[in-house]
């Protein structure tokens, strides 16, 4: 089944934005006129507000395929998250697993203990066959355990 991809205006949609990566939900960020392109997270494209409703289709349409298609580098799927997690632990792990095999830069992790969230995330992922790997001051990856790089 094919995931559906929303639209974000932006930058009003911040939140929305937010909410959407965290779920592991494909966005296309529709932009203002006169507005910058942001960086771009996993499973996002843009559009400018005054694109032809094709160009718009078109870009939810591949959003939305890439999404249902996609695993991660190592062939690793998405761990489904332990119901026990704490808000915090949920947001963090959410976060991370929509983008395995790839870096999560701390500032996408917003959240008071960091490090303890970290902690006890990866004793709950460690039982579903992930690791989570501290990579300095950048950030998180998350990895099937044993797969190497």
């Amino acid at each position: 089944m094919e995931q559906r991809a929303e639209l974000v205006c932006w930058p009003d949609g911040r939140a929305r934005r937010a909410a959407l990566a965290e779920a592991g939900t494909p966005c296309l960020l529709v932009l203002a006129s006169g507005v910058a392109v942001p960086p771009l997270l996993a499973r996002e494209d843009w559009i400018s507000a005054n694109s032809d409703e094709r160009d718009v289709a078109n870009r939810l349409g591949r959003l939305a395929r890439t999404a249902s298609a996609r695993t991660g580098s190592t062939g690793s799927v998405v761990p489904v998250l332990p119901p026990d997690l704490s808000a915090d632990q949920h947001r963090v792990a959410a976060r991370l697993a929509a983008s395995v095999d790839r870096l999560v830069p701390k500032d996408d992790l917003p959240v008071d203990g960091l490090d303890d969230v970290i902690g006890a995330l990866r004793a709950a992922l460690a039982s579903l066959g992930f690791e989570i790997t501290s990579v300095g001051d950048a950030g998180y990856l998350l990895e099937r355990s044993g797969a190497t790089t």
